[in-house]
């Protein structure tokens, strides 16, 4: 049975959509606003910076395109240290900052060629490119109909099928519209909508995916929701990208122009990078009072090494038993009793357990 794609709904492009229940989400934002005014300015810069690390990171993942994490380091440290000696030679991670970091400013409205500069800094290494692009421009009638294919090519599934290149530029011009123009809309589910919308018109030859995510990322940022400097909406697709191509399959035929199952799937994707935004702020929080705790206190240095090491990421809920203690630290099972109920009694440590089955853990509600 031949498929018919929503572009070719009648209905085309009012989409429809149930009831979705945000509270939940917005308990979410108001817990990362206040954990916010938590921070002093050092470590606001640095969660931008792991944040923005993090993105493009999963960005180069999501495109198989491979980065070279040194020089993106290199290039954060020069976008948040203009004086910073070290140069950074490779221009990819360069302008891959340029897009992230332009979608976060909204005193603009979204244009064309505000998309065109974003995908001209996609492609700033278009010699090495497998395949001619059409750069910083829509696809055209000479590109040919445009399909989403996989499979072998005697066994080749048809995922979707593009709106011809001659209605892109109208439509397109549609889509900015409402994006600049419809404010009634709560803005994640704007953003979800549009994510979607941009995908179905699917107006250049390569690079669609990514700038959905860039346009999702604009429109958040332009709400006061949160400090989208803070969350990262690549890093979650990434992390659930074989259910995002599923949806995405799901919500291109025109069966009907409901999407609601794709705009739950975006909510719990926001709802898991928000998660994770006010996770890594807590625990920065909790790193810095762990640091301050050490100042306050009488400690030894096999104390001091411990606390570095569960601060550590991946490590906070290690189990400490006096064994493992005694052998890390090279001592005496006795004396690394000694250490650990010390921990625990100021506080830095919670004790489980008894006789030889207790163990210690991190105090996750550590406060000097």
């Amino acid at each position: 049975m031949k498929k018919v794609w929503k572009w070719q709904h009648r209905q085309w492009p009012d989409f429809t959509y149930g009831h979705k229940n945000l509270n939940h989400l917005y308990h979410q934002l108001g817990q990362l606003k206040m954990a916010e005014t938590t921070l002093s300015k050092r470590e606001y810069l640095l969660l931008q910076k792991e944040s923005l690390y993090q993105e493009a990171i999963a960005t180069s993942l999501l495109e198989g395109d491979h980065i070279e994490p040194k020089h993106l380091r290199i290039a954060l440290e020069s976008r948040f240290r203009p004086n910073n000696p070290q140069r950074n030679r490779d221009p990819k991670p360069e302008s891959l900052l340029d897009i992230l970091l332009d979608t976060k400013r909204t005193d603009e409205p979204l244009s064309k060629a505000r998309l065109f500069a974003w995908h001209q800094a996609m492609f700033i290494q278009e010699q090495h490119l497998s395949h001619p692009v059409r750069i910083a421009s829509f696809r055209t009638e000479e590109e040919g109909e445009v399909k989403i294919i996989s499979g072998t090519w005697h066994h080749e599934i048809v995922h979707y099928i593009a709106p011809p290149a001659s209605t892109v530029n109208d439509q397109m011009q549609q889509l900015l519209t409402w994006i600049n123009e419809e404010h009634q809309i709560d803005a994640i589910i704007k953003s979800a909508i549009a994510h979607l919308w941009f995908l179905l018109i699917h107006p250049f030859d390569d690079g669609n995916r990514r700038l959905a995510r860039d346009i999702s990322d604009y429109i958040l940022s332009g709400s006061d929701l949160a400090p989208s400097n803070l969350f990262t909406l690549a890093h979650e697709i990434h992390a659930m990208k074989q259910s995002y191509y599923e949806m995405l399959d799901q919500n291109c035929t025109a069966d009907t122009m409901d999407i609601s199952s794709w705009v739950e799937w975006y909510l719990m994707m926001f709802e898991n990078a928000l998660g994770n935004a006010l996770l890594r702020v807590q625990t920065l929080r909790y790193k810095r009072l762990i640091a301050e705790g050490m100042q306050s206190y009488v400690l030894n240095a096999r104390q001091r090494s411990l606390l570095g090491l569960l601060l550590e990421d991946g490590i906070q809920k290690k189990q400490l038993k006096t064994a493992y203690y005694a052998q890390r630290f090279n001592t005496s099972k006795p004396t690394a009793a000694r250490d650990l109920s010390d921990l625990a009694h100021k506080g830095f440590l919670t004790s489980h357990g008894k006789g030889r089955a207790v163990y210690y853990l991190l105090n996750q509600d550590f406060n000097t």
